[in-house]
């Protein structure tokens, strides 16, 4: 689906160069079959949007927001969040590939590496998943509401190494899983699912890392940075996934909702943290750790919440 953006559908442009446009376009993008373009008038815009969603949840497509549009971003008392749209993405990896690159980074091969979904596509419903991992400052809030409305009854937090006057914007820690879970239903969403928190860190074309597959630890707070802890929020900006979503590669890792099915227990992690290198930070790789009942320096989160369409 090619969309255009209103200034580029003038009544005064020629249908036949707008298509041809979008054709080559998309032909370089090595796409095949055939195109449908979108050329929006202000009071068509809002039926013909409908029509587009409904089209490509029945076919299967990923739709994009309008050329030159920056990714829908939506707002709650759990902080900023950016929608991901309906449609399908690559989930998983295959072994040659990621030996190759194992190899290449000239990284040693690890147990847990065996545990990644095999490499598919699925298809997703559309949400909306918080820009950041949740912050000191924001669980801090939830922590006093839920202290003065349970009288005492609220799981204690004390994070150590790290206090939220000093520190507002860096990463939730030392927050058990229940606890996570709870702060997302008091912002009114939940944790992701593994499905969904990788196709926000890949995005539908099934890269190595949320910025794409160029092997720059720069761009995530991993264990290549000088300052082994994590950082503010949003503090790497070269590595943001597709979708406008921070830190979904190193700083700390993030909670699932989804149970481990690999030796231990507990839930899946995703991301990698601080202390992870580029191979172990990849958007595929699956975790699990047995201090999810306590948290750790190392464990954070974010929060995820339904896309209802407008009636």
């Amino acid at each position: 689906v090619e969309h255009l953006a209103p200034e580029e559908a003038r009544p005064d442009a020629r249908l036949d160069e707008l298509v041809a446009r979008a054709v080559r376009r998309l032909h370089r993008e090595g796409v095949a079959g055939d195109v449908l373009v979108f050329l929006p008038g202000a009071a068509e815009i809002r039926r013909a949007r409908e029509a587009l969603e409904a089209w490509a949840e029945g076919a299967g497509v990923e739709l994009l927001p309008l050329h030159g549009d920056p990714p829908p971003e939506g707002q709650d008392r759990g902080g900023a969040s950016r929608l991901v749209s309906a449609g399908c993405a690559v989930i998983g990896s295959d072994g040659k590939g990621r030996d190759a690159l194992r190899r290449a980074l000239g990284e040693p091969a690890l147990a847990f590496y065996g545990t990644e979904f095999p490499l598919r596509r699925v298809w997703l419903p559309a949400y909306y998943i918080g820009r950041h991992e949740v912050t000191m400052a924001q669980f801090a809030a939830y922590q006093a509401e839920c202290e003065r409305e349970r009288d005492g009854a609220c799981p204690p937090w004390r994070p150590r190494h790290v206090d939220v006057v000093r520190s507002p914007d860096r990463p939730a820690v030392f927050v058990s899983w229940a606890q996570a879970e709870a702060y997302c239903r008091w912002a009114g969403g939940r944790l992701p699912s593994e499905l969904e928190w990788e196709k926000a860190a890949r995005g539908v074309d099934g890269r190595f890392w949320p910025w794409g597959e160029q092997p720059e630890a720069k761009r995530f707070q991993g264990k290549s940075q000088p300052l082994r802890q994590p950082v503010a929020v949003g503090s790497m900006p070269d590595g943001h996934s597709p979708y406008g979503v921070a830190d979904l590669a190193g700083n700390v890792w993030e909670f699932t909702a989804d149970w481990w099915q690999g030796e231990g227990s507990g839930h899946t992690i995703r991301g990698g943290s601080y202390l992870n290198t580029l191979m172990e930070s990849r958007a595929s790789v699956r975790w699990a750790t047995g201090t999810e009942s306590t948290g750790a320096e190392y464990l954070g989160w974010r929060c995820v919440a339904e896309a209802r369409r407008a009636r």
